[in-house]
């Protein structure tokens, strides 16, 4: 019951999502269509300003405060890209490992 006020909530909150590109989910989209529609995604104004509105809000809270915090984001983030290129190598490595 909680669930479904909160879904009807976030519907009258943000019309955006159902107006021109919005409309379809990601579900509806074949494979071959996929770039075409984040491009059309990616360039809804709707999206840039949420985009904007991220980056603001993350330098209101963080960065103006002089908060050590984005130090520490940017850590976890290279921890994070690394951990994810040492997998690749290593599931190149283990594809590799029965002709050693």
């Amino acid at each position: 019951m909680l669930g479904q006020a909160l879904r009807n909530a976030a519907r009258q909150a943000a019309p955006m999502a159902r107006s021109g590109v919005r409309n379809m989910s990601i579900n509806d989209v074949k494979l071959k269509d996929l770039p075409a529609h984040l491009q059309q995604v990616a360039a809804d104004p709707a999206t840039k300003k949420a985009a904007d509105s991220m980056m603001y809000n993350y330098y209101k809270t963080y960065v103006k405060t002089g908060s050590a915090q984005p130090v520490y984001h940017v850590i976890a983030m290279m921890l994070a890209c690394g951990y994810c290129i040492d997998y690749t190598f290593h599931l190149r490595h283990e594809a590799n490992y029965k002709y050693h």
